[in-house]
């Protein structure tokens, strides 16, 4: 993690760790790790379907998200 937090300009890294704090600040199930080469969070360790990501490489703008569904959805997503 800390590698690819080093890869960052200044700015980029201040903004990753407030919203990793966002995150993270969720849930006590959420995890981070860098997989994939992006910041990755899960919860209870599934990280075959994570919620949320960063751009691949350090630098890129924007984030990317899985559909994430609320469990009071009728009929899920």
């Amino acid at each position: 993690m800390r590698e690819w937090l080093d890869g960052l300009d200044e700015e980029t890294r201040a903004q990753v760790r407030a919203l990793a704090a966002l995150v993270l600040g969720t849930d006590s199930r959420v995890e981070h790790a860098v997989k994939w080469g992006r910041l990755t969070f899960a919860v209870d360790g599934d990280w075959p379907h994570w919620v949320c990501a960063s751009p691949r490489r350090p630098g890129a703008r924007g984030w990317c998200s899985t559909k994430v569904c609320c469990s009071t959805t009728p009929k899920g997503c």
